[in-house]
């Protein structure tokens, strides 16, 4: 899914993350259009692809975003398929997996700090109302990376509770690594708030 900045060269890596931004929504606004022909959103997953490539980071990083979204792929599916035809569910999460391929290509190709300085440009009409863009900024930038985070943390407990030669079956399940996982998330998120406060934000 939502994927931290791996650093390169390529043309996409050096593309203001604004205009990133911009790409990200329009194509999104395209995906969501009720009566989307078929090709457009075959043009759309090639053109993701090729992206990928083209961005230096390979079908490698491809195909692992691609394996990530699997949860995505299977929730959106199965919600779906009970309520419409088979057809119309699968197109459906075929949009939903182009639209987070393609948002995790930005996050793997713009630095967080790039993202927030985007993100605060933007809104900066918006203080002349009052608005602290700062602080949505950071609530973006905290939205993108915290999902990495916790992500990195589930495998740290995983392969802890493994290398202890803790059974983490379906029964044992929460006992083994979700209550350290939760408690680990709470302490980070205890760091995290910290340090907000720390810089008064």
């Amino acid at each position: 899914m939502i994927a931290m900045y791996v650093p390169g060269h390529s043309l996409l890596h050096r593309c203001p993350a604004g205009w990133k931004m911009l790409l990200i929504f329009v194509i999104c606004a395209i995906l969501a259009y009720p009566e989307l022909p078929l090709w457009i959103l075959g043009v759309l997953a090639a053109a993701c692809a090729l992206l990928y490539c083209l961005s230096e980071l390979g079908w490698r990083v491809f195909a692992k975003q691609l394996w990530i979204c699997r949860w995505i792929i299977a929730f959106t599916f199965i919600a779906q398929v009970w309520f419409t035809p088979i057809q119309a569910t699968a197109f459906t999460t075929a949009r939903i997996t182009v639209m987070v391929l393609f948002a995790a290509l930005m996050t793997l190709t713009t630095p967080l700090s790039e993202i927030f300085g985007s993100v605060v440009r933007i809104l900066q009409p918006c203080r002349r109302f009052g608005v602290n863009t700062d602080r949505i900024g950071v609530a973006v930038s905290l939205g993108i990376s915290v999902i990495p985070i916790i992500s990195a943390s589930m495998k740290t407990v995983r392969e802890a509770s493994q290398a202890r030669g803790v059974r983490t079956g379906i029964i044992l399940g929460i006992q083994a690594w979700a209550v350290p996982l939760m408690v680990l998330v709470l302490k980070q998120a205890d760091e995290l708030a910290d340090s907000l406060d720390a810089r008064g934000i």
